[in-house]
């Protein structure tokens, strides 16, 4: 993902799957899959079917960029990010976005066009 920040969130917006007909297990189609969250372990990608879109976020000093709750994984991704992979308490503080897509093998993934 390059150089992680500490007010920084990492999101894939389209796992497990970007279709709808691909679940891992009762999980199906796009979801939230929190991949960072500005410190400590950062999941590397590891997309199973179609080209995933990683969000990048960094957020301004007005976010109360409190964290620690939010697990890595699909645990609470859908219900403390938007569909666009920001932090639905910090949506209007974000300074920076970027976004980067990834393509199986999941274990040797390869950028792909978003």
């Amino acid at each position: 993902f390059g150089e992680l920040q500490e007010r920084m969130t990492i999101v894939d917006v389209s796992a497990p799957s970007p279709h709808d007909g691909f679940c891992v297990g009762t999980l199906c189609g796009p979801h939230n899959f929190v991949h960072y969250l500005g410190q400590g372990r950062c999941q590397v990608p590891s997309p199973p079917d179609g080209c995933h879109r990683y969000v990048k976020t960094v957020y301004t000093k007005e976010c109360d960029f409190e964290t620690g709750e939010i697990p890595i994984g699909f645990e609470q991704g859908d219900e403390k990010f938007t569909k666009d992979g920001v932090l639905k308490s910090c949506v209007d503080s974000v300074a920076q976005s970027e976004t980067v897509c990834f393509k199986p093998p999941a274990t040797d993934p390869q950028q792909c066009e978003c």
